[in-house]
């Protein structure tokens, strides 16, 4: 069995295949220990307060619900570790998880109902239980068509699979304005060493940026310092052309006073707090 971790979509990933993959050996040794006597008397009603939580119809279907959904996700954040990442590259890897949850979402609830059924019937799990009736609210007179065991484990489904869909609009809409704010300065290979660059597209992506951070940086400056420090690179070999790179290159050609504003840009972007971590909520 492995822990799960709070900061991590890897191990929550892992805790679940492991508990969906061996959910019968698990069973297996949790009677062991209910039925025979140990040393320690809590062991028996441990393993039997355990059974009786895996001998739930909505845990038998929600197990391999959550196993789909998070190999989906497992497999795109693995991408967005990549220490070669842009905003760019991300929002699009965004944009795909997005659309592999709209598409796939519905027959990964009916795959898990399937699956659920199953385990139901191979341990006699009860699966058809008391309906659920919502609350009736002030001055409400008709009652609400009750819920079945079977509908309200599919509205659980379908409710992570919209607070998903929710919590990817909202990266998506971050993403899109990194990348709109940073995305020519992360891209320090082209800005630095590319054939030409555009003029007015690079005064228009210095004027975002200095939207961004009015009290920090001044937009003409910054036109002027990158098109200096692009004939200086040039001019050298060897130079590092990551952001870090350049951050280096200008703090060892002449401190804070050379390119001060490409400086300071380039620590704001280094700096900016973009976490995988974060995106797990």
């Amino acid at each position: 069995m492995k822990r799960d971790c709070d900061t991590r979509w890897s191990s929550k990933c892992d805790a679940v295949e492991t508990v969906c993959v061996q959910i019968d050996s698990v069973v297996d040794a949790l009677k062991h220990l209910q039925d025979n006597a140990c040393k320690n008397s809590d062991t028996p009603a441990d393993a039997g307060i355990l059974l009786r939580n895996i001998f739930i119809y909505n845990f038998l279907v929600l197990l391999p619900f959550w196993r789909s959904v998070l190999q989906a996700i497992n497999r795109i954040q693995k991408r967005l570790q990549d220490p070669k990442m842009n905003f760019r590259d991300a929002a699009d890897d965004i944009l795909v998880l997005k659309k592999i949850m709209r598409t796939r979402g519905k027959q990964f609830c009916v795959d898990a109902m399937q699956n659920g059924m199953k385990k139901c019937e191979e341990w006699n799990v009860e699966f058809n239980l008391r309906t659920r009736k919502r609350k009736k609210m002030p001055r409400e007179l008709k009652a609400d068509a009750a819920l079945t065991a079977q509908e309200e484990t599919r509205r659980v489904m379908k409710s992570a699979l919209d607070t998903i869909a929710a919590g990817l609009d909202t990266r998506l809409q971050q993403l899109e304005y990194q990348h709109k704010t940073f995305g020519f300065m992360l891209d320090s290979e082209t800005l630095m060493i590319a054939d030409a660059i555009d003029l007015d597209d690079l005064q228009r992506k210095c004027t975002d940026f200095v939207t961004a951070f009015p009290d920090d940086v001044d937009g003409a400056c910054l036109v002027d310092e990158i098109q200096d420090c692009r004939i200086l690179v040039s001019r050298r070999v060897g130079v590092d052309v990551t952001p870090l790179g350049i951050l280096k290159f200008i703090v060892s050609f002449g401190g804070n006073d050379v390119f001060p504003n490409l400086k300071v840009g380039l620590q704001i972007l280094l700096t900016v707090s973009i976490s995988v971590a974060g995106c797990e909520h």
